[in-house]
């Protein structure tokens, strides 16, 4: 009975601690790989938001600094 209780005792500590040392490493993963996406995520979406800002931006500079050139051409030559 001794030899019984001890090597069950054994045998449950083993099987807990590899269904521990499991599932911590599997929810690990998981989490840093959720924080690796979301983190990516984040840079793609700011770094093209900036781009798309400037691009728009350049360009509504350029055709309102032309509308600006053209309307004092016109106005400037009669004087």
């Amino acid at each position: 009975m001794a030899a019984n209780q001890a090597s069950s005792m054994a045998a449950n500590q083993a099987s807990s601690m590899a269904a521990n040392q499991a599932s911590s490493m599997a929810a690990n993963q998981a989490s840093s790989m959720a924080a690796n996406q979301a983190s990516s995520m984040a840079a793609n979406q700011a770094s093209s938001m900036a781009a798309n800002q400037a691009s728009s931006m350049a360009a509504n500079q350029a055709s309102s600094m032309a509308a600006l050139s053209s309307s004092t051409e016109e106005y400037s030559l009669p004087l």
